[in-house]
């Protein structure tokens, strides 16, 4: 039976067909084990394979000046002294028919600051590098496999940071050869023994970056841990893509596991995947309706408030679908008009405001009523927990 391998592979890139694991080493596909005797190690990554988009909904967002979340797990942000903008968005056009998260320049800044920069990263929770036990003597070596694409060919970093003070960088450059062309990479970090990470908790414990365009200030040397809060390896960006408007760079899907080796890039369900990111980011909106939307949407469940007969106050608890990772930010929208912070009394088809409260489990909404005696107010939600 012939098999249906990837399409320009790169080096060290692997293939699971049936119970075999195969290898491209450069040449060639070469079987390098039973796959049952060789499994998936986790993927520290939260979406990794950006399909899942739940604030967003495949629309872009400007991030220029100021980080914002792209897709769920993965931010963009574009910060330019020089009269430029940024935007950023899931990408529909990832390789072997997946997704990506780009960030474009909009407007051409006229040059690059020397703390200007355009990037991608997402925040890891400090429970989840536990194991990787960095900032002690046994701190572990960490590999990210990664897709890349640009619409100019050059040098762009891959970096690691504690994204806290005493701040430490570890970045890697690595090089877009052709433009408008996906290619792997596979980068594996040593451990860092020095500095002072969190690696308990709920907070903050990593921030895994990839940067296209970035100021003199803010660059470091390559391939080794360093103090200070840096972004890029020394002459390891492509500062061209913050200088041309319309250019950008996508990163496709991606892993980071501890070890020194890249083990298969594996595909968790869509619901297995969708309950690790409402740990921390829900709605109440049915996939692909992006909240705030203005209009009651068929398949909408709408959450209801509900009072005593005669009440001027409703109220109602709703549990989440996933334990968040701290207390979250909770808006509301009318499930009419989505306006925020309402609530749609649908007795009177007035929008009424709504009070929130919340722990990690569940939370509770009450909105008076716009008249005494109506106790159908109507709802839609966000929690908000994300780093």
């Amino acid at each position: 039976m012939a098999l249906d391998f990837p399409n320009s592979p790169a080096t060290g890139q692997q293939f699971i067909s049936g119970n075999t694991v195969w290898q491209y080493d450069g040449v060639k596909w070469i079987s390098v084990g039973p796959a049952q005797a060789r499994p998936s190690n986790p993927n520290k990554l939260l979406n990794p394979f950006m399909e899942i988009d739940q604030a967003n909904e495949g629309n872009a967002v400007v991030v220029t000046g100021a980080g914002k979340y792209a897709i769920d797990g993965f931010a963009a942000t574009y910060v330019t002294s020089a009269g430029g903008a940024g935007q950023a968005a899931r990408n529909a056009s990832g390789p072997q028919g997946g997704y990506g998260v780009t960030v474009q320049t909009l407007t051409a800044a006229s040059s690059v600051g020397a703390s200007d920069y355009m990037w991608i990263d997402q925040a890891l929770e400090a429970d989840d590098i536990n194991d990787t036990y960095f900032g002690t003597a046994n701190a572990q070596p960490l590999t990210c496999s990664f897709w890349a694409f640009s619409t100019i060919a050059g040098t762009l970093s891959f970096v690691l940071k504690n994204p806290v003070s005493p701040y430490r960088t570890y970045a890697v450059p690595f090089t877009i050869t052709t433009a408008n062309t996906w290619q792997f990479f596979t980068i594996t970090v040593p451990g860092d023994t020095g500095g002072t990470w969190t690696i308990r908790g709920n907070g903050q414990g990593m921030l895994v970056g990839w940067t296209g365009a970035c100021g003199a200030t803010l660059q470091t040397a390559p391939n080794a841990w360093t103090t200070g809060n840096f972004l890029a390896a020394t002459g390891a960006v492509t500062n061209t893509l913050m200088t041309t408007s319309g250019a950008y760079f996508v990163i496709g899907p991606c892993k980071l596991e501890v070890g020194s080796t890249a083990t298969p890039m594996l595909r968790q369900s869509f619901q297995q995947e969708l309950s690790r990111c409402q740990r921390y980011y829900e709605k109440s909106y049915d996939p692909g309706t992006v909240p705030g939307t203005a209009s009651v949407q068929t398949g909408v469940s709408l959450f209801l408030l509900y009072g005593v007969a005669g009440a001027a106050t409703v109220g109602t608890t709703i549990p989440f679908s996933v334990t968040k990772r701290a207390s979250p930010t909770l808006t509301a929208y009318s499930s009419v008009t989505g306006a925020a912070g309402k609530a749609r009394d649908a007795a009177t088809n007035v929008d009424m405001p709504c009070t929130p409260s919340a722990n990690s489990r569940s939370c509770y909404w009450t909105a008076n009523v716009n008249t005494p005696g109506t106790t159908n107010l109507q709802l839609q939600w966000v929690a908000d927990a994300r780093l």
